[in-house]
């Protein structure tokens, strides 16, 4: 899961859509209260339950959180939490990317996890954790 050595973590929005609407820029959060309770909401999600589902069309949007050694150093973990789909979270330790290519999602080292539809609970509590204003609903073609 999520290294507790982890001091720094990097939030990032992916859109969904053709939408005009740029992302906002990176944040980084240093906080250590908040860059643990994150690590900790992260590496509590149970494992997302396997099977067929009907998830439908991506209508949200993906956020990025990138685990840092420090700001500005060393990747330690990624995760991407769809808001759109099934609203799965996509954890992988080290250096991999995950993006919004589907291939990312499914490539050896990264893990499904999380609830089936509740993506976007997990989302508004990690950037209510970090202090960040940001509207994902505003990056998406459907409601978050």
């Amino acid at each position: 899961m999520v290294p507790a050595a982890a001091t720094a973590i990097t939030l990032s929005v992916i859109p969904n859509g053709n939408l005009n609407k740029k992302p906002p820029q990176p944040v980084t959060i240093t906080s250590p209260a908040a860059v643990h309770r994150i690590i900790a909401m992260v590496n509590s999600l149970p494992v997302f339950p396997p099977g067929p589902r009907e998830c439908g069309a991506n209508q949200g949007t993906e956020l990025v959180l990138t685990f840092l050694a420090a700001p500005q150093g060393r990747v330690l973990a990624t995760a991407l939490v769809q808001t759109g789909y099934c609203e799965e979270v996509f954890v992988t330790v080290g250096t991999s990317k995950i993006t919004n290519n589907t291939q990312t999602w499914y490539a050896r080292g990264v893990v499904g996890l999380g609830v089936p539809y509740q993506g976007h609970v997990l989302a508004a509590t990690v950037l209510k954790t970090a202090g960040s204003k940001w509207n994902l609903a505003s990056y998406s073609l459907g409601v978050v």
